[in-house]
């Protein structure tokens, strides 16, 4: 058997056992890469505010989340985002009696439009995070995760050995030429050409794709310790130390907000504020930051600004440029991911590369199945003969 037989073998039959888990992937993956937009589509009760009128200027919502706060005190608050559109609710999240909650309020006047549970499910208001939790670890925990993250090592394996199939096995020249468009071989056998082409058109995505998919569901067992050992991180963090209030109250989100502008115009005069969180239990807050104030994960992530909760010292700057190469390797997963590392024109081709996944994966069933009957015919021949 040559070489080129073995990983035809390999691409073929590993290609049948993880198809099933490609297209379930491909698809939720689509659906995921608008997660945001999507979210919006179907819930706007929770998203649209109704109430923006001309001429009025916002309070800040530094000011505004603490007012929401004197209203239901049993609440504690954990973040907020910093920069909504003009006619978007704020999003918040807060622990309440019940558990965790998202809360949706009225930039313009503070009233509540929603809350749901941060925790997936697949009513209305909770179907884009029960879609992520099922295309992460379908459902099943830390099982289902290693399940999918199994899945998205075959993934690669068959990337790798449906590329090297492709060689001819004399002459390199040759091999360029699969790469173009042969109308008579697409009328003659439509689905090996576009299993062919398509394959060869996104080598590049499918195993960026299969690479962080392997990386993010083996993330805290080898993946990051693994970056780690190579890269070390800078030692310490926000949360290394206990702070203790020492009967001081917590400075307001306001003047926190203010010491964390005056850190970003010094850091990069481009950055704009997008999150802030409250750290109660360890007292800190933090405050986040990304080019722009977009809320997509461009680039290597967002930059947050750690802060006591009681004086105001900053006390971590989170940003992998001071970490090394290994951190900003872990902060890119995601973003690789998603396509979100190069914006809109990434989310595209994010969920252009979950449809042809899909594509993929059905006509190499398709291709097995063919095959496979034409052999059955053939030994029925012979036996009739």
């Amino acid at each position: 058997m040559s070489a080129r037989h073995f990983f035809y073998i390999i691409h073929r039959y590993l290609g049948l056992i993880v198809a099933p888990f490609l297209i379930f992937a491909g698809l939720t993956g689509t659906i995921l890469a608008y997660r945001s937009n999507i979210d919006e589509l179907i819930n706007p009760d929770l998203f649209i505010s109704s109430n923006h009128p001309s001429n009025f200027n916002k309070p800040p919502i530094t000011k505004q989340i603490t007012k929401i706060h004197q209203r239901h005190p049993a609440w504690i608050i954990k973040s907020f985002s910093l920069n909504t559109a003009p006619n978007r609710n704020v999003r918040s999240i807060v622990q309440t009696s019940q558990g965790e909650r998202e809360v949706f309020w009225d930039p313009y006047n503070e009233e509540i439009h929603g809350i749901r549970s941060t925790q997936g499910g697949f009513q209305r208001h909770n179907l884009m995070q029960g879609i992520h939790i099922v295309h992460y670890t379908l459902g099943g925990g830390r099982i289902g995760r290693w399940l999918m993250g199994g899945a998205a090592f075959v993934w690669l394996v068959l990337t790798l050995a449906g590329m090297i199939i492709t060689f001819p096995p004399k002459y390199w020249s040759k091999w360029f030429k699969l790469w173009l468009i042969k109308r008579r071989s697409l009328q003659q056998r439509p689905m090996i050409e576009l299993h062919r082409l398509l394959g060869l058109w996104t080598f590049i995505a499918m195993l960026i794709l299969s690479s962080t998919s392997v990386a993010m569901n083996f993330f805290t067992e080898f993946f990051a310790p693994e970056v780690e050992m190579l890269s070390p991180p800078r030692l310490g963090g926000p949360f290394s130390q206990k702070i203790f209030s020492q009967n001081k109250q917590a400075i307001d989100y306001e003047a926190a907000l203010k010491i964390a502008r005056k850190w970003a115009r010094s850091y990069n005069p481009q950055f704009a504020p997008v999150a802030f969180q409250d750290f109660s239990e360890a007292g800190v807050y933090g405050v986040s930051f990304a080019s722009g104030g977009t809320s997509n994960f461009v680039g290597t992530g967002r930059r947050t600004c750690f802060m006591n909760r009681y004086t105001g010292e900053i006390i971590w700057i989170d940003s992998p440029e001071l970490d090394g190469s290994g951190t900003e390797l872990i902060r890119s997963l995601y973003p690789l991911h998603t396509g979100q590392i190069i914006g809109s024109f990434g989310k595209a081709l994010d969920a252009f590369t979950g449809i042809i996944t899909i594509i993929l994966s059905i006509t190499g069933i398709w291709i097995w199945y063919r095959k496979r009957c034409r052999r059955l015919y053939i030994s029925r021949l012979d036996h009739q003969g």
